[in-house]
């Protein structure tokens, strides 16, 4: 036992000097199990009372303090964890992926099953387990990730701040729950041989009624090995299953039409870029926003930009200009600022910036870097399908 110990320890701070959030990992599913395996030895010694039960409650107050000293000494990190802003999810779509196994990197085809047959073998081992008191825990640990995740995905109230070690992100809980059905799928395999993997009745009634050698080989064979039964299943149905699933997972991450947060370039975008030193007169300086292509006229065709990366600037007049370039036609600090700068000419992308099935990439900041009226603008370049367009502002001529 103290060798097992020893490397369950060993275990636990590699996870958390891996990252992090690993603690909290290990407090949500190592907690139930702790908890369960320590509780007769601490009930034992507080029925005890006197000296016994004033350690526990001592010790109880000692690591309370120590909890409270080092959520105070990273209270910075915390804080920035805790209230990272993310949009509240949808939660029937949540509750559908954690049942079929769906990713929660975007939205797919909702009725594609996946690996369902896991979701169905992990809910037979969880009313076996919840029978079974030493067994018990892993119900427990694999319904604090499904609350967590849900709370998550769900609307914005006081208790999603329990979420927020994992940045209030779906993906980051899944693989809590991942682990949590995979444990109660091994326990619902084992439940299933013992229901269903008899193997020992013999046929019943006349003999002109009982079935055929063959059939009676092949019962017997199946109800022996059930487990051996449910692994060529998964192999064959969970493919089948996911494979369409898989398709759009992978059009999700490599098609630039599809890509799931958004794409900063097309093919046609990249051509007009590449003309850019072409098109545009030697020493030109290109506006635009940053998330919108722009920033790769620097690094693909070496036309200089206002706005090289997408982060926001620390401030000053690049940081003014992101809030107020569309008052252009009304306030002269803009054209005076463009001027300083050398900032001629635009650069637009009217792809729209869903975020969530592809199409543009969304802003990080600077909205007003999108709205520069048409009016002061004269087209230069644009893509065949006018989409992307290369401008020159004259509202400072």
């Amino acid at each position: 036992r103290a060798s097992a110990l020893g490397a369950a320890a060993l275990a636990c701070v590699g996870v958390v000097t891996a990252h992090g959030a690993g603690l909290f990992n290990l407090a949500v599913l190592g907690g139930p199990v702790v908890m369960a395996a320590m509780a007769p030895g601490l009930e034992r010694l507080w029925r005890r009372g006197g000296a016994r039960r004033g350690a526990l409650l001592g010790a109880a107050a000692v690591g309370l303090l120590l909890v409270a000293a080092g959520a105070w000494a990273m209270r910075s990190s915390l804080a920035s964890v805790l209230s990272y802003p993310r949009p509240g999810g949808n939660l029937p779509e949540t509750i559908w992926a954690v049942l079929t196994d769906h990713p929660l990197l975007a939205t797919f085809t909702p009725w594609y099953l996946g690996n369902a047959m896991m979701t169905v073998l992990a809910l037979l081992g969880a009313v076996s387990a919840w029978r079974t008191p030493g067994l018990r825990r892993w119900c427990t640990a694999t319904g604090l990730s499904v609350v967590l995740i849900l709370l998550a995905a769900g609307p914005h109230w006081p208790p999603r701040i329990l979420a927020g070690p994992w940045y209030t992100q779906r993906a980051r809980i899944m693989p809590l729950v991942t682990i949590g059905l995979l444990v109660l799928a091994t326990l619902g395999i084992a439940e299933a041989q013992r229901r269903w993997g008899s193997g020992n009745e013999e046929p019943t009634g006349s003999r002109a009624a009982a079935p055929s050698p063959r059939r009676r080989f092949a019962v017997a064979a199946l109800s022996r090995n059930v487990p051996v039964c449910l692994l060529i299943a998964s192999l064959v149905l969970a493919p089948a299953w996911r494979w369409s699933l898989k398709t759009e997972i992978l059009q999700a991450i490599h098609d630039p039409e599809r890509i799931a947060y958004g794409t900063m370039l097309s093919d046609d975008e990249l051509a007009l870029i590449r003309r850019a030193p072409s098109t545009l007169p030697e020493g030109a300086v290109v506006l635009g926003n940053p998330s919108n292509g722009s920033a790769y006229l620097w690094s693909v065709a070496g036309v200089r930009v206002v706005y090289p990366s997408r982060p926001e600037p620390p401030g000053g007049d690049l940081l003014w200009l992101g809030r107020h370039l569309d008052e252009i036609g009304t306030n002269p600090r803009v054209c005076g600022i463009l001027a300083q700068r050398g900032a001629r000419y635009y650069y637009t992308d009217d792809t729209v910036a869903d975020g969530a099935t592809g199409g543009g990439r969304e802003p990080l900041w600077g909205q007003a870097l999108d709205r520069l009226p048409r009016q002061y603008l004269e087209a230069v370049d644009r893509t065949p399908d006018g989409a992307v367009t290369l401008w020159r502002i004259t509202a400072c001529d």
